[in-house]
Formats: C-alpha cells, sequence, structure tokens
C-alpha cells in the first residue's frame, strides 16, 4: 500500500477515490459509510462534521491475503465492517526477520496463523503464515481496504475507553483553527499506567496570543471528538521534529525529546487523575521447575567453527598472507583526526617479533608474568600480542594517576607481589612517571606501612619497549614459533584481566588463548562484524582497553576480523570530544566502544541534551540464590553462562594475597543443569520480563530494611543510589550528588540507615540553622517516599566524600570511615 502520493494520483481504478466515515461509529469500534458528496470523478468536494475523509493510496501487494485480528483478542478475526490489526501474508513477505529479536518476537511478529471457523463452528489455525503490519484498519464490503493509522499511536481516553486517532484529531485541528501550521498529539504516561493526552502545535502568532491558541484547541477538541487534553505546547514555525513514513515528511513528538523542545508551555489541565504510590514487587517462593523458569533471555547463534587455534595464529595469518600484509592494521588518529602513525600488518607482525626477541634475552620466559603499564597506545597493542606469542602472562593494568598515588601504588605493588610479576613493561610516558619523585616516595610509604605487618614488597625492574630495536625475525618462524602447550591448554591463561571497583577492590579474570578467540569471534558474529580485510569499515578504540570490551577493541576484534583498528588517545579525546563522531563517519566505524562517563562529557562539551532516567527500585528480598533460578517478573541476582563468559577468576598464587577478594563463589553451577555447565555470578539485580533482562543495579549497593508496619514489615532490598537521589533533591542544603546511603549494625541488631551528605558552602554558616533545618525534611521525604526511617545523618562539608578517579562515590571506604569515626563532621543528627 502506498500512502505518499500526490492527489492528482490517487484515483483507484475502480472509481473510488475517496470516502466519509462516520467518527461516532468508529468510536464505538464500528466502520460506516456516509453518503459521498462527490464531484462525480469520486473526489469528495465537503467534509460535514462528524466524518473522517479516508482517502485511497494504492493497491495492496499482488497476491495478497489481508485478515483484520483484534487487538484484545490475539489472532481472532473482527466482525465485518470492524476496526482491528491488519495481517498481511503474501510471497514478498515470506522469510522476513529483523536482526537482534529473539525467537520469540520473530514468531509473534512474521509467523502469526489467525484462527478461522471451519463449518461445523469450530476454530483453527490458518493454513498460511500472516505478517503482523502494525497498523489499524478495517475491509468494507468485502473488497476495499482502509488503514486508520498505527496501533502504537492510538490513544486510549482513560475517562471513556475509547480510543482515538492522532491522525484524525491533528486533521480537525489544522483545518478548523487559523494560524497552526502543524498538529500531533502524544500520550504521556503517568504514575497510574494510564496514558494521558497532549496536544502538540506549530504557530507563528505571538506569544501573547498562545494561551488563547490553545484553549481554543482543547476546546475544539473536546467538542469535536470528546477526548480531554491534559496540556498544550506551542512551538514557533519549524520547532517541532519531524519524520518520513512512507515518504511523507509529518511532524512526531518523541516523549524523550519533549524536554529539549524549548517550546512556550500552556499547561491547561482539564481532569486530575490519581497517581498510585509506588508499589513494592513481591517474589513468591521458588516454584518446581517447569517452563515458567526463564535461565536466559536472549539465546545466539552458536559460533561457528575456525581452523586458527589462538588470535596470535590469525595474527601471523595476517601478516603471511599478500593480500592482507600491505593493508592498515593500526592507526593512531590525534585530536584533529589527522594520522600520527600507522603500521601494516607485516609492519605491525614484525615489532611484535622484534619485542618477543628482547622479552626472551632480558630473562622473561614462557609462564612468567609481567604488569603491562601503558597509555593508550601502539606501544601497549604490541606488548600485549608480543606476551601473548610468547607465552608470558601479561597483566595490564591503567597508568597511576599522580593525583590518586595514594590508592594506585598500593594497587600495583600488591598485584606486583600476588602474582610474582618478572617486569614491569611500559612506554616512554609512564616510565617517565614510575621514575618520578613522587611515585617513589609513595612507594616507599607505603612498603614501609605494610612492613609493620611483616610483609615484604618491592617494586620489579621498569622495562621501557617504546624504542624497540629492529629485528629480521619473523614471527612463525626463525624458531619463533607458538608453543602449543600454551596455545591449547585452557587452564594457563594467556592474559589476566583486572579490575578495581569504585573502592579499589580487586578481581583478577583469566582468558585462555582458546578462549580469547572464542570471545572474539563471538562478539564479531553477536555484532555483526565483517569477517573480510576487503572490507571498507573500520573499528575505534579509545578507552578502557585494559580488559574487558576495551580491551578486545584494541587487542582482540581488529586481528579476528582483518579491519583496521583506529587508536583515539583518551587525552586526545579530551581535548576535543567532538573528534569521536569525525571518526566515526570518515572510517566508517561499524561498531566501537564508548563508557558513561564518555557520554556525559561529550554532553558537557558538545552541548547534546542530556538525559537521565531514573526510576525507583524497591523488591522484596530475593531468595536464597543457592535455591536455584527464580520464575519471570522476579527480581534475582543475574547469572550468565555464555561462550563469551571468562574462563574463571584467578587467586594470586602469593602464599599472603593482598587486597584480593574472595571470589570464589563467582563461578558456580545451577541446580538441575548438567555440572560443567558454568554460570557467571554478575553480581547485578535484575529480572527477566517478556524474554527481556532489566538490570536494577549491583548487589553490593543494596541494603535491607524492614517495610511498612500497614504490609506486614516485610524485609524490602533497597538500592542506595535510589536513596541518595531522594535525598539529594529533598532540600537545596544537599549539594548534587552529595549523599551517601547505608546501614550499620545496631544494638538490637537490626540494620539502621545512615545517611552522610554534603551541605552547600553558603549553609555553613555559625549555628547551622539551614542544615538543622533540613533534617526534618530528609526525614519525611525518605519515609514518604521509601517508607525508610533514618537511624544517623551525617554532615560534611563540600568535597569531603571519598570518590574515584571517575568521581563515583566510595561508599565501602566513607562506611568504613564512619564506623572508625573519621569522617570531618559539620554536624551530626541521631534519630532519638
Amino acid at each position: 500500500m502506498r500512502d505518499n502520493l500526490d492527489d492528482a494520483d490517487v484515483i483507484d481504478q475502480n472509481g473510488l477515490a475517496q470516502m466519509l466515515l462516520d467518527r461516532a461509529s468508529l468510536h464505538k469500534q464500528e466502520v460506516v459509510l456516509i453518503e459521498n458528496d462527490d464531484d462525480g470523478a469520486g473526489v469528495v468536494t465537503h467534509t460535514p462534521p462528524g466524518a473522517i475523509p479516508v482517502v485511497a493510496a494504492g493497491l495492496p501487494a499482488v497476491g495478497a491475503s489481508i485478515a483484520i485480528v483484534s487487538r484484545t483478542a490475539p489472532r481472532v478475526l473482527v466482525p465485518p465492517n470492524q476496526p482491528g490489526e491488519i495481517y498481511l501474508a503474501t510471497p514478498a513477505a515470506s522469510g522476513m526477520t529483523y536482526f537482534g529479536a529473539t525467537q520469540q518476537q520473530q514468531m509473534a511478529t512474521f509467523h502469526q496463523r489467525p484462527l478461522l471457523i471451519n463449518d461445523d463452528n469450530t476454530m483453527a489455525p490458518a493454513a498460511t503464515e500472516f505478517v503482523r503490519t502494525g497498523y489499524i484498519g478495517c475491509v468494507i464490503d468485502g473488497n476495499v481496504l482502509v488503514v486508520l493509522g498505527r496501533c502504537h499511536d492510538a490513544l486510549l481516553d482513560p475517562a471513556t475507553g475509547i480510543a482515538h486517532l492522532p491522525g484524525d484529531i491533528a486533521t480537525s485541528v489544522q483545518n478548523l483553527l487559523k494560524g497552526i501550521d502543524a498538529c500531533c498529539i502524544v500520550g504521556i504516561p503517568n504514575d497510574a499506567g494510564l496514558c494521558l493526552p497532549v496536544v502538540a502545535l506549530e504557530t507563528a502568532r505571538p506569544a501573547q496570543e498562545q494561551s488563547s491558541v490553545a484553549t481554543s484547541a482543547l476546546t475544539l477538541i473536546q467538542d469535536i471528538h470528546n477526548l480531554k487534553c491534559i496540556a498544550v505546547i506551542c512551538c514557533g514555525p519549524g520547532g517541532l521534529p519531524r519524520t518520513r513514513p512512507n515518504g511523507r515528511i509529518v511532524p512526531a513528538v518523541v516523549l524523550k525529546a519533549l524536554p529539549h523542545l524549548s517550546p512556550t508551555w500552556v499547561s491547561i489541565h482539564t481532569h486530575a487523575v490519581p497517581a498510585r504510590p509506588p508499589q513494592a514487587t513481591a517474589t513468591a517462593g521458588l516454584p518446581e521447575r517447569s517452563a515458567d523458569l526463564h535461565i536466559a533471555a536472549v539465546t545466539r547463534p552458536a559460533v561457528a567453527e575456525t581452523k586458527y587455534r589462538s588470535i596470535s595464529d590469525m595474527l601471523v595469518a595476517r601478516a603471511d598472507k599478500s593480500s592482507d600484509r600491505d593493508r592498515d592494521a593500526y592507526l593512531v588518529v590525534d585530536a584533529n583526526g589527522q594520522v600520527v602513525k600507522s603500521y601494516t600488518w607485516r609492519k605491525f607482525a614484525s615489532k611484535v617479533a622484534a619485542l618477543v626477541s628482547i622479552l626472551n634475552k632480558k630473562g622473561i620466559r614462557a609462564g612468567d608474568h609481567v604488569v603491562l603499564l601503558y597509555s593508550h597506545s601502539l606501544d601497549y597493542v604490541i606488548a600485549c600480542h608480543a606476551c601473548m606469542y610468547a607465552g608470558i602472562i601479561a597483566i595490564p593494568l591503567p597508568p597511576p594517576d599522580v593525583n590518586r598515588l595514594q590508592e594506585d601504588v598500593p594497587a600495583l605493588l600488591a598485584t606486583c607481589h600476588d602474582f610474582n610479576a618478572q617486569a614491569i613493561l611500559c612506554n616512554s610516558i609512564v616510565e617517565d612517571l614510575v621514575r618520578s619523585k613522587p611515585f617513589l616516595t609513595a612507594v616507599k610509604r607505603h612498603m614501609a606501612a605494610v612492613a609493620q605487618a611483616g610483609v615484604k614488597l618491592a617494586l620489579p625492574s621498569v622495562q621501557n619497549t617504546s624504542r624497540i630495536p629492529k629485528s629480521s625475525k619473523t614471527l612463525g618462524a626463525d624458531g619463533m614459533q607458538l608453543d602449543a602447550v600454551y596455545v591449547a591448554n585452557r587452564e594457563i591463561p594467556a592474559v589476566l584481566q583486572a579490575y578495581f571497583d569504585a573502592d579499589m577492590v580487586r578481581t583478577v579474570v583469566k582468558l585462555s588463548h582458546p578462549h580469547l578467540l572464542e570471545q572474539a569471534q563471538y562478539i564479531a558474529q553477536a555484532l555483526q562484524l565483517p569477517t573480510s580485510s576487503s572490507s571498507d569499515l573500520a573499528l575505534l578504540s579509545c578507552v578502557r582497553t585494559y580488559a574487558g570490551f576495551g580491551f578486545l577493541y584494541s587487542v582482540a576484534l581488529g586481528v579476528f576480523t582483518g579491519l583496521p583498528t583506529i587508536l583515539l588517545p583518551p587525552f586526545e579525546f579530551s581535548s576535543a570530544p567532538q573528534v569521536l563522531f569525525h571518526l566515526l563517519d570518515r572510517y566508517k566505524v561499524r561498531d566501537t566502544y564508548v563508557t558513561w562517563p564518555m557520554l556525559e562529557y561529550m554532553v558537557d562539551a558538545t552541548g547534546m541534551p542530556p538525559d537521565h532516567p531514573r526510576n525507583h527500585r524497591c523488591c522484596r528480598r530475593p531468595n536464597n540464590p543457592d535455591a536455584g533460578p527464580v520464575p519471570a517478573n522476579v527480581v534475582g541476582e543475574l547469572w550468565i553462562a555464555s561462550p563469551a563468559n571468562a574462563d574463571g577468576i584467578v587467586h594470586a598464587p602469593a602464599p599472603v594475597p593482598i587486597g584480593a577478594a574472595d571470589n570464589a563463589a563467582t563461578m558456580r553451577g545451577m541446580p538441575g543443569f548438567p555440572p560443567a555447565q558454568m554460570f557467571y555470578r554478575t553480581g547485578e539485580m535484575g529480572f527477566v520480563y517478556e524474554s527481556r533482562v532489566y538490570v536494577l543495579g549491583a548487589t553490593k549497593d543494596t541494603f535491607v530494611m524492614r517495610g511498612k508496619v500497614e504490609d506486614g514489615g516485610a524485609p524490602l532490598l533497597y538500592f542506595a543510589q535510589d536513596v541518595e537521589a531522594a535525598v539529594e533533591a529533598s532540600h537545596p542544603v544537599v549539594v548534587p550528588d552529595g549523599a551517601v546511603a547505608f546501614t550499620v549494625p545496631g544494638a538490637d541488631g537490626a540494620d539502621r540507615l545512615v545517611l552522610v551528605v554534603e551541605v552547600d558552602p553558603a549553609a555553613v554558616v555559625p549555628g547551622l540553622p539551614h542544615v538543622l533545618a533540613s533534617i526534618p525534611v530528609i526525614c519525611l521525604t525518605l519515609y514518604l517516599q521509601h517508607w525508610v526511617t533514618v537511624d544517623t545523618i551525617v554532615f560534611l562539608q563540600h568535597g569531603m566524600l571519598a570518590r574515584s578517579r571517575l568521581f563515583e562515590k566510595q561508599r565501602a571506604k566513607i562506611r568504613d570511615a564512619y564506623l572508625k569515626g573519621n569522617l570531618p563532621s559539620l554536624h551530626v543528627f541521631h534519630m532519638a
């Protein structure tokens, strides 16, 4: 069906060009034709009140079968002359699909079989598969198909239960009100689960007249369509965003775009819908194992086989293959988007071979551990591949921050000690740092502190690999062969990846050579990356290159796919964040990896509108994780079994691990599954709803408190971020992002809620009257919004909360300082 034709092209071959439908009957889910007052050619010359004009837009697809299915009773056909969702069956639609959908979604959209009534009045599925079009329509007299609009655009009036068509309302407003250039209707969901209609207008009339325009629009819509809208948005000409459905440019308001339209708001509330308070999500007890248990939300296709044993094997093949060896492998760009250094596959492999030779000469052999301290550079990528090829177990770490040496130095020394690192490999930038006086002073200070506990630490030798002499040796030849023992054994790690949370608690995972290859292969397949070096696409690597996705994008995915990898150093990005968009467009980057702090920085630097949705998360305390999986719609810890999972958690081989996290139960089996099927405990809370996974937050950031007495006082699980957000918004004295919530054991054994709050500097005056006035407001806000009572509030001066390098709140350190009485408080309030 075509609806993008001009008026001169819409005359139907049967002589039917336009018709009129009765609006009142359509509200009752009936289609009634009104006698046409036409000009003899089928064109309506006058639309009487209460009528909806319908224009012919062309013919359906050849050989198509059409079914009109009820929107409230799935798969059931509607009676004649009644609207419903249009289902279409045509040879052109066979095999249709879309990427990213689950099998359940594919079946629900492209493989529908409506129920037909047989001669014996029984219902049976149709033999033909239909595609759900998502459009509302009807068939008149068995031969005319009328398309009324899209299903998700229909507005349900909460007062009358009548479904309205936004296009019909917009047409009425534009035709009957003067000075309206464009109009659209959008439904805004409220806390009661209802969609309240809002009108968006474009008008050139002056601001002092817009109030009367809004009143006229609301009155017209209520009189003609019997629909009460809650507000009108008036914009200047061209102020509404546009969309192009099927070739026509029409105004459209996206819900998330509403706060950024900068219109003149004329809010005229015609009726109030009562809001309901936030309700807890109850979790039932664990039932018997059945089909209702959702173990995985998305099932990816199996990873295809490959003839290579490891990423290092593929690197050798890229350098040897005549069609690949002279193609770009890595490009380093600056803040202007200019390439400052580039390596082909052959040159890159020769650099790796030269570093392997140097490491062997320095006595670093296969099986030894080394720490990699590099800035985001080609030197880092070369060092990673050299270690993996030589069987040396690399532990990439971010370079120490000169402003946070009190945290970074202990973490570095503990990692070197725990894994008996033989050397620290670095480039020139990091070498200058680790040989500087502030760094060496911090090292000596920490060594002296731990020596009192009987632990002796040492800083390994530092090796700068930036100045690698040329070598005539070649990977895969000249005695530089991959050791099959290290390549094929999944128990021997190729690389160890260290993760540090906001409180600098370390978790180390291992990736073997086979698993690193499988991980790259799995990610490339999931992202549909081409695996041909002849492709004109590229990859982009910028941040977090020491573990996770950042490591894959900088080290492994380029070698696996043969695509060139663009390295954008973080300091170049920070000086000109817009360069990221330039590179994405210039090099046709298919996928890249960015972090939330990057997006926030780009918003601040480029002026893009921010979007920070926040929802209250309060739920019943989840079941014991040892009990097995919970049903769908029930909150619990997310466990993942995937080919992309790491090989496991590594415990430091040293007899006295320093700062290592307790990860003994991270890789677990699941009751009812084979013992070899290992699940990774993510430490994140979430649930499965309609085959989709929703992540609520980290388990370590939750606490349990008793709920309302009238609800039985059941224990409720709270997320610290939600409680903190309520505190920060409760009173002007609290600075943004300046609250921390945690619990401590009380004298009676029950947990007590403690708040640590940073106050505005202007409120720090003698007597602290503003600070004291905020106490009842904070307490009342938490009780009304979250049903919790506060035991203690500690007020601090602005800037005194402990934070990580990414400005995350270090809740564990703040809680420990509170228990030790080390918080520099302005005032402490205890609930009597």
